[in-house]
């Protein structure tokens, strides 16, 4: 199985000191790639990468695999979905994956507009994204609980242990290029879905979270909508789930472990 990491993200979406979705599937049999996009943790890129690239490498990483199950992540699970049909897979999953962006998320909308409509922003750029999660980490009080007070937030606050939050802020942003999020703003603006549906996709599970206001069930519902064939929505919620579900914490939060988790090791030994 192959896991696919989100903007400005790398290999610590999935792996971390204090909690590991990598060595909890491995455990239970399974083979597992992390892979880090191309400009990403030690994975050599360029400033004029974008997400056309992005979906060239998980499909180079799947050819050379045998039907893999492929695991994105907020644009990583766009970049799986646009992947699945070019080459043969087990089945996709999107966590928190987006199939629309911005769509229902106004201030994301408001920034991509903004941003097609700067004359002096360079495509031909690398961001590194290091210095934000590094803030964040400093002012956790005040990141911890921007789901209550910002326009948009990465978890649902106390969903994930301080010193966990700390590691993930500190080691798991990375590198991108402008041109990705150019390409993100595109999308935002246009409103078009990242990809489509092949006429046999494969198996797809798409988990969202209640409270995901970086990508919200209205945005990536889509996938699930328009799948023709063997699809499940899993919404994550305080009502089934016992508390409210953020974007960051569907993969790494104090609760992953005893609901997300095993919803995707079921679903994908139904399948394997």
């Amino acid at each position: 199985m192959v896991l696919v990491h989100g903007f400005v993200q790398n290999r610590f979406s999935w792996h971390c000191p204090q909690r590991s979705l990598c060595s909890w599937l491995a455990e239970r049999g399974w083979q597992v790639l992390n892979l880090e996009l191309r400009g990403h943790g030690q994975s050599e890129g360029s400033a004029e990468n974008g997400i056309a690239d992005y979906i060239d490498d998980v499909v180079e990483v799947c050819g050379g695999l045998d039907r893999p199950f492929v695991l994105g992540h907020s644009l990583g699970g766009a970049v799986a979905y646009a992947a699945a049909s070019r080459v043969p897979m087990a089945g996709v999953v999107g966590i928190g994956a987006m199939w629309r962006f911005a769509q229902h998320q106004a201030f994301l909308k408001l920034l991509s507009r903004v941003t097609l409509r700067s004359p002096l922003l360079l495509n031909r750029a690398r961001v590194r994204s290091t210095l934000a999660g590094r803030v964040m980490t400093r002012l956790m009080g005040l990141s911890d609980t921007a789901a209550w007070w910002a326009p948009m937030s990465g978890w649902w606050p106390g969903s994930i242990e301080p010193d966990l939050l700390e590691t993930r802020l500190r080691w798991g942003f990375d590198h991108t290029t402008v041109q990705v999020w150019l390409d993100m703003a595109e999308l935002g603006v246009s409103g078009r879905p990242v990809t489509s549906w092949g006429s046999e996709p494969p198996p797809l599970l798409c988990i969202v979270g209640d409270e995901d206001h970086l990508m919200p069930l209205e945005d990536a519902r889509g996938a699930y909508d328009t799948h023709p064939g063997d699809r499940t929505l899993l919404l994550m919620d305080h009502l089934k789930h016992e508390v409210h579900w953020g974007h960051l914490d569907l993969v790494l939060g104090r609760e992953a472990p005893r609901f997300v988790w095993p919803a995707l090791h079921e679903w994908m030994q139904l399948r394997g």
